[in-house]
């Protein structure tokens, strides 16, 4: 019977704490959401002319456009406000609880610090939004993006529509007149086209199988009849007496020589 024995336990490492990380600045964080909501607002007031333009038919016009931008800074700084507020109010929720999470909204007192850095984030972010709206060379560069941004989406459009168009016959008096001159010219050279390359592909695929036959032929003259064949089972190459198959006896050639004299 075998009996295993544990050796000696290793000794355990030392706990090595994982080196603190440290956050970046609140300011960093404001001026990346700021970029953000930059393109944010660039798209939307994109869409806000293109839906102008092809749906009502207007033209564009700078000073509404400028004010289109101003309209979406302040929804968003208003929206930053919002999670500015909401998060404050979790913090003081959370300011009494102790103990673990049951779910990630589940906010303790550990988490009072990094509320805090958020609520810090959001209303850095709303101030930022605020000023960027009272910042007229701001608005024009976000105004003059969207227009790019849109008159490549129209552009895009109005090439579309034009390759439609184009590709569409326009039927009028004289396309009806020609339609018999039309047909005759399926008929004739277009369905005669088509019947002609058949044929010759027909014609293309007996050759084709004409000189695969002539090759098969040639090969097996090259290789010569059997040697085996038509050779007699009874047939001794070494000369022996041949077999008298029906008496089933060697045939002495001898008596038959004297025979024959």
């Amino acid at each position: 019977m075998v009996v295993w024995r544990k050796g000696p336990k290793k000794p355990a490492r030392p706990y090595v704490a994982p080196p603190e990380v440290e956050l970046p600045p609140v300011s960093h964080a404001v001026e990346d959401g700021l970029l953000i909501a930059k393109s944010w607002a660039s798209l939307e007031v994109k869409n806000w002319i293109v839906v102008r333009a092809l749906r009502d038919g207007a033209d564009y016009d700078p000073e509404a456009t400028a004010a289109a931008v101003r309209a979406e800074l302040d929804r968003m700084a208003a929206e930053q406000e919002g999670y500015a507020e909401r998060v404050g109010e979790e913090r003081q929720a959370a300011f009494q609880k102790r103990g673990n999470a049951k779910h990630q909204h589940d906010y303790r007192a550990g988490d009072l610090s990094a509320l805090s850095r958020r609520r810090s984030v959001y209303a850095g972010l709303a101030d930022a939004l605020v000023d960027a709206r009272n910042d007229d060379e701001f608005v024009a560069e976000l105004a003059e993006t969207a227009r790019e941004r849109a008159w490549e989406d129209i552009a895009r459009a109005l090439e579309a529509n034009l390759d439609r168009v184009a590709a569409e016959p326009v039927v009028d008096e004289s396309y009806r007149r020609a339609r018999a001159q039309r047909l005759r010219w399926l008929r004739d050279i277009d369905l005669a086209r088509l019947i002609e390359d058949h044929v010759a592909d027909e014609k293309a695929a007996r050759k084709a199988e004409r000189s695969d036959k002539k090759s098969e032929k040639q090969r097996d003259k090259k290789s010569g009849p059997n040697p085996d064949a038509g050779a007699s089972v009874n047939a001794d190459p070494a000369g022996a007496d041949p077999v008298d198959e029906s008496a089933g006896k060697p045939v002495d050639r001898q008596a038959g020589r004297g025979a024959a004299r």
